[in-house]
């Protein structure tokens, strides 16, 4: 997987929510999109011949105006969260995006992310908000208010549906069984 596996499909994702004319619906790149249902996995023949098996292409969607994103990771302490942040600052940057990030201080550490979320929300540049959780439901409170006139995207970890308005994680499933193939 790339450093910049998650991000295509969270930017294209936010920028989905927002109409694009179709005559800039895409300038030649493309990127790999699996869509899950449910917490069940894609829907693959896993005995296909792999060629046969690409996920459908999502071509680049350029943005229909300056967004300003706010991202808020639980940390950037390990190998995971710092190439999700590589690959959502390249994408945002070749895509002519603000983007703000933010950490909290652990997945232990509720309070700094509420903290974190509540900036990015006071930040009247902020136009939409995306959060890799440290807590299904800790910071409802924060986001449905906030949700209800903003993109709010969940990123990689569990969040309550009923506050984002989509969310994008990784395919854990599928990573298992490509590794124990």
């Amino acid at each position: 997987m790339s450093m910049c596996a998650l991000c295509a499909p969270i930017l294209a994702a936010l920028l989905s929510l927002a109409p694009v004319p179709a005559a800039s619906a895409s300038n030649g790149m493309e990127w790999a999109l699996e869509r899950w249902e449910g917490d069940g996995p894609a829907r693959l023949d896993i005995g296909a011949p792999e060629s046969t098996r690409a996920p459908p292409q999502l071509p680049r969607i350029p943005a229909s105006r300056p967004w300003t994103l706010c991202a808020v990771y639980p940390h950037l302490k390990d190998s995971y969260w710092l190439a999700v942040n590589y690959g959502m600052v390249d994408e945002a940057r070749a895509l002519g995006l603000g983007l703000r990030v933010l950490m909290g201080k652990g997945y232990e550490n509720l309070e700094s992310q509420r903290a974190g979320v509540s900036d990015c929300i006071a930040d009247t540049r902020t136009d939409a908000l995306l959060v890799g959780t440290v807590s299904f439901a800790g910071l409802n409170d924060l986001l449905r208010p906030y949700a209800a006139q903003h993109p709010v995207l969940g990123l990689v970890n569990d969040i309550d549906a009923s506050v984002v308005r989509s969310r994008v994680g990784v395919p854990w499933y599928q990573l298992g069984w490509q590794i124990g193939r």
